[in-house]
């Protein structure tokens, strides 16, 4: 088996989209905080990842538990 992990410049590239696509800057209620920050610090502590596709699942996945998340209202 081979071990193809997540090189740096994939990671980099991966979190630069998910900044770039972030609108919680949008949503007055929710300004307290970046989405995308919060779930690109999250989503350190469950690594390292395998390939992009894993670990931009990871980031989809944790943006939305935060986004629906009632406590953040």
């Amino acid at each position: 088996m081979i071990n193809q992990s997540l090189t740096t410049a994939e990671l980099r590239k991966i979190n630069k989209k998910f900044r770039e696509k972030d609108e919680s800057h949008l949503w007055p209620v929710c300004n307290k905080f970046n989405i995308s920050e919060r779930a690109i610090r999250k989503a350190r502590l469950y690594g390292p990842y395998d390939s992009a596709f894993e670990y931009q699942t990871v980031l989809e996945h944790i943006t939305s538990t935060i986004v629906n998340d009632p406590k953040n209202f």
